[in-house]
């Protein structure tokens, strides 16, 4: 079998390949939109609704698909194909073909069902080589940024590559419109997408004689293919990180040569042995229970620290850049919802592989997990009270950038709890899908013009940034108080207890 055809099977029914139908759910949440606020019904109209997905979810969505594979081959050290006679660099083409199809299967969701859409609202002559044309540009400027993560995740892992999507989405729609847009990858897929919508990238309708209307879509579709071509050896070439560390042996082979004994235990894992060791540390020739301890030294070796210090250095220039509304909208809109989903993710994966042997040597295993959540409720705090003090300084009052932070505070605490729930209960693509859907969600119903209708409840990842008024605020504070409550509760009685066969407390023999 080729190496495409095998990385084809690979793909079938994994959650990369079920991740593409959330191109589907975005598509019928801008249908909904568009229903709920507009009573225009024309294709121009619709059209428009494509703006939050072009403008806030199509670089995430990419760097979420990368990571789901980049894990599954990580988990799965290659699927054993790392001891076959075949080229690294083409498993690795192959698997960049499938990331790029799986891609273009989502851009088709988003954009294609609007034309039977329509139809059934009453409107005739379907736009569908119009619609096909947005999809395509979408997809093809966004191939550099596809090239550009699948390296990024070789290197880094794949959970920075989240991160960085964000970053590269922010960026992208900022300056999309900007005069340095040739310079700026991140608007290549944005750029040319917009006379087709017939909006800016905020979504305000092009007025008549725009110079938007004029934007070309051949030179940024080339230098996207060109940032293609120029990142491509970095993404399939070198002994990557996983080559280097490929055993000599292979998975089957035991060790020494010799024959497994029936029923012996498998020693720990390396990463468990670390933090088990740190979890125990010798005193007086004795082993003391020191769990908070492992989980302090497995947070602060992953990538939560740098993303921290370069969201807020970002805060920060947007700050000095833009005016306020800038920083308010940013932040509401993806950092707060986007950041604590990323930083939820990053703290678990860290600590799950380690997990069962720290909490064994727990003296009170409901402590663990309630300290997790503590220390991921400090970061999303001090990141929120940053932004208020920027919004200060920045010329708004005093009081609405307190007030601000007391809904960024527990909206921040509520996405914290209820991804790391989904992450241990059900599975990461779970609670990644659920918070892409909701920060799209939050977009559409409280960063348009919906969240000036009673519609604005609707998009809770986004309360921060549309709860402006008293009444509003205090529902978005209860509500996420609430979820954050419910959602804990259920984090630490799902992660409290050890599996089956392991005791709950001491040490097991």
């Amino acid at each position: 079998m080729s190496a495409l055809g095998a990385e084809l099977q690979r793909t079938r029914r994994s959650a990369a390949a079920w991740l593409t139908l959330v191109g589907l759910v975005t598509c019928v949440l801008s249908l909904a939109g568009q229903l709920l606020v507009s009573a225009q019904r024309s294709w121009t109209s619709l059209m428009m609704w494509h703006v939050p997905y072009v403008t806030g979810s199509a670089a995430v969505l990419t760097a979420l698909l990368v990571a789901l594979v980049e894990r599954r081959e990580r988990r799965a050290r290659t699927g054993g194909t790392a001891w076959r006679a075949v080229p690294p660099a083409a498993q690795r083409t192959a698997r960049l073909l499938a990331l790029a199809g799986l891609s273009l299967v989502t851009n088709l969701l988003v954009f294609l069902p609007f034309a039977p859409a329509g139809l059934l609202l009453g409107l005739a002559d379907p736009p569908l080589g119009r619609l096909l044309q947005a999809a395509l540009l979408v997809w093809a400027g966004g191939l550099g940024w596809l090239v550009v993560a699948v390296a990024l995740a070789r290197v880094l892992g794949p959970w920075p590559v989240l991160g960085a999507g964000i970053a590269w989405q922010l960026t992208g729609t900022v300056l999309a419109e900007s005069a340095l847009w040739w310079v700026l990858p991140p608007t290549w897929a944005v750029r040319p997408v917009l006379p087709l919508l017939g909006t800016h990238v905020n979504g305000v309708p092009l007025e008549p004689g725009s110079p938007v209307w004029g934007y070309p879509a051949a030179p940024p579709l080339v230098a996207a293919l060109l940032l293609a071509l120029v990142a491509l050896p970095a993404a399939v070439l070198g002994d990557g990180r996983g080559r280097r560390r490929r055993p000599r042996r292979s998975p089957a082979e035991p060790a020494s040569g010799r024959e497994p004994v029936p029923g012996a235990r498998a020693a720990p894992a390396a990463h468990d042995r670390v933090h088990a060791a740190r979890a125990t540390p010798a005193v007086g020739g004795r082993r003391r229970a020191r769990p908070a301890l492992a989980l302090v030294s497995s947070l602060r070796r992953t990538a939560i620290v740098p993303l921290t210090v370069v969201t807020a250095v970002l805060l920060g220039a947007v700050t000095l850049v833009y005016p306020p509304s800038y920083l308010h909208a940013s932040f509401g809109l993806a950092v707060l919802p986007g950041g604590a989903a990323v930083l939820a993710v990053l703290a678990w994966q860290a600590q799950e592989p380690a997990w069962r042997v720290v909490l064994t040597r727990a003296g009170r295993p409901q402590r663990l997990p309630v300290r997790l959540l503590a220390v991921l409720g400090t970061v999303v705090a001090a990141v929120a009270v940053l932004v208020g003090v920027l919004l200060a300084a920045d010329g708004r009052p005093v009081t609405d950038a307190a007030a601000h932070v007391a809904v960024a505070v527990p909206l921040g605490w509520a996405v914290v709890a209820l991804t790391l729930w989904l992450h241990a209960r059900l599975h990461i693509a779970v609670a990644l899908v659920v918070a892409f859907l909701g920060t799209t969600g939050g977009i559409l119903f409280g960063g348009s013009t919906l969240a000036t209708t009673p519609l604005w409840i609707a998009g809770p990842a986004a309360w921060a940034y549309s709860a402006t008024t008293p009444d509003r605020l205090g529902v978005a504070v209860a509500g996420s108080l609430l979820v954050a409550g419910v959602a804990a509760a259920g984090f630490v009685r799902t992660t409290a207890r050890a599996r089956p066969g392991i005791p709950t407390s001491g040490v097991s023999r």
